[in-house]
């Protein structure tokens, strides 16, 4: 459950006219928050998603469960390379974090694979996403320090009224979404 790409308030992110120590301080708040908040949502229905995977006779539904809570976990981490990646973006250097991308997605496959072959099932994906997710955060980070380096001398700090507008962008974004959605729907 990623609750951050729900609730997209990057777009508040982007069109503020500077990018403040309360604007990155906010946006990065707020990305952890909705990742602990899909983190505490899952923990919430795991009792629901083990008694789902036990009568779809999905095998070990323990199994579906502690994979369900990594993933949720991950987000956490996850966090800090959207807040570099949006960085990035705002500083006009949108190749950065595509390349950053296309190197870690090939290289988080290599422990999944061997994982794979040694018959971790469904824990070789995960850790795929896991490996993933930490070769982003690592490569943005270092490439947002190098090419944006005045942002990170900044004290982040964050801004309840920023940080309820930046939500309200976001809402707006995304009721505006489903509600094209649904017109394409039907």
């Amino acid at each position: 459950l990623n609750l951050r790409s729900r609730i997209p308030f990057g777009y508040g992110f982007i069109q503020q006219k500077e990018t403040t120590p309360e604007l990155i301080g906010t946006n990065l708040g707020l990305n952890v928050a909705f990742s602990l908040a899909g983190l505490l949502l899952v923990g919430l229905t795991s009792p629901v998603i083990y008694a789902l995977s036990k009568s779809k006779d999905m095998g070990q539904p323990w199994l579906v469960v502690w994979i369900a809570l990594a993933l949720a976990s991950s987000g956490i981490i996850d966090s800090v390379a959207n807040t570099a990646s949006a960085l990035l973006n705002r500083e006009f250097f949108f190749g950065w974090p595509s390349l950053a991308n296309s190197i870690a997605f090939p290289i988080s496959y290599i422990p999944a694979l061997i994982l794979a072959l040694r018959g971790w099932g469904a824990w070789s994906l995960l850790a795929q996403n896991i490996v993933y997710i930490i070769l982003q955060v690592i490569f943005l980070v270092v490439i947002a320090r190098r090419k944006v380096p005045h942002l990170w001398s900044m004290r982040w700090r964050f801004d309840w009224p920023l940080a309820r507008h930046l939500l309200r962008v976001g809402f707006t974004v995304s009721i505006g979404s489903l509600a094209s959605y649904l017109v394409g729907t039907f």
